[in-house]
């Protein structure tokens, strides 16, 4: 079991992780500008790796407020909690989890709180449908944020709030998906100029969209929604 709780203050502050073991319970609090949450750190110069937590039954809180703040890493870990908060502008936020495919994504659960404009967030969980359970919640507010999400999972429920114009989201759910109740997609969406993408594919399952959204455009800047569903389509286009 480990524990770490890390309060950070004023800029340039610098996180490197590199856990292993089950039971942690990691909590990180950054503000100021120029923050990272990334890997080791090779004899005081730049991270030479994302972030590692490996190992079941984790959890880790982390909250970064202020701009242009980076955390970034990879996630092996079944019954894993992961609540993230970000305020501010020019952020990234990049996860990966089980990116090797190896069977350690099961039992997710991820809440994602971002306020504020121009912010990057790209989330990837499982490779070859090797995730099940994933409980994914989201609220986005504020102009100009994209965010991509790719999961392979055979059960995944997927809630997101967005508020705000010219944000872009790219979602991509796959899983081979028997006996199970396939991926739910809910989102809640105000805002002009979007550009979203959503595509869910599931083999043998029943997939469920419910887009609730409030938005417009013009001639020289449009709003774009493209929704594509399959239970064994090839390939997909809108």
């Amino acid at each position: 079991m480990a524990v770490f709780t890390i309060f950070a203050s004023a800029a340039d502050n610098e996180v490197f992780i590199t856990q292993s073991g089950t039971n942690a319970q990691i909590e990180i609090d950054q503000i100021g500008s120029g923050n990272t949450v990334e890997g080791n750190e090779a004899a005081g110069s730049e991270p030479v790796s994302d972030f590692k937590l490996t190992g079941n039954s984790q959890t880790i809180d982390i909250n970064q407020v202020g701009d242009s703040n980076i955390f970034r890493g990879d996630i092996d870990s079944s019954t894993f909690t992961g609540n993230y908060t970000f305020t501010g502008s020019s952020n990234e936020f990049d996860i990966q989890y089980d990116p090797d495919g190896s069977n350690v994504s099961d039992n997710g659960e991820m809440d994602v709180t971002i306020t504020g404009s121009t912010n990057n967030l790209t989330v990837n969980i499982a490779t070859n449908d090797t995730a099940s359970n994933l409980d994914y919640d989201a609220i986005i507010s504020g102009d100009y944020n994209t965010w991509v999400t790719n999961i392979d999972s055979d059960n995944v429920t997927f809630n997101v709030d967005v508020n705000g114009d010219n944000g872009s989201i790219d979602y991509d759910a796959d899983g081979y998906a028997v006996n199970s109740s396939g991926h739910t997609f809910i989102l809640d969406q105000d805002g002009d100029y979007v550009d979203y993408t959503i595509d869910q594919q599931s083999t043998s399952a029943v997939d469920y969209l419910n887009l609730q959204m409030t938005t417009s455009g013009s001639s020289g800047s449009e709003a774009n929604i493209c929704v594509y569903q399959s239970d064994n389509a090839t390939s997909t286009s809108c």
